[in-house]
């Protein structure tokens, strides 16, 4: 039996992480991570977008929120999320 932890994602085997970090200042923090459970489950930009809604208003206030990820996440849920985060 296969390793529950290990998928293939664009020929890739391994354990396959999304991860917020916020950057304030000179600190670089992860704020959280999840894992993503392979095909037919939660998709890596539904995991981004909750991950992006764990972050408190508060915190963007003062700074313009600037969101980096791959293409991967490029579908319109994943941008919408952006969108009213910002």
């Amino acid at each position: 039996m296969p390793d529950p932890w290990v998928r293939m994602l664009n020929s890739k085997r391994g354990l396959h992480l999304v991860v917020l970090y916020l950057n304030l200042g000179d600190w670089r923090i992860p704020w959280s991570v999840r894992v993503w459970r392979g095909k037919g489950q939660t998709s890596l930009a539904q995991l981004a977008c909750k991950l992006l809604a764990t972050v408190p208003t508060a915190l963007a206030l003062d700074a313009p929120v600037i969101v980096l990820a791959d293409t991967e996440f490029g579908t319109i849920e994943f941008l919408q999320a952006v969108q009213r985060r910002g």
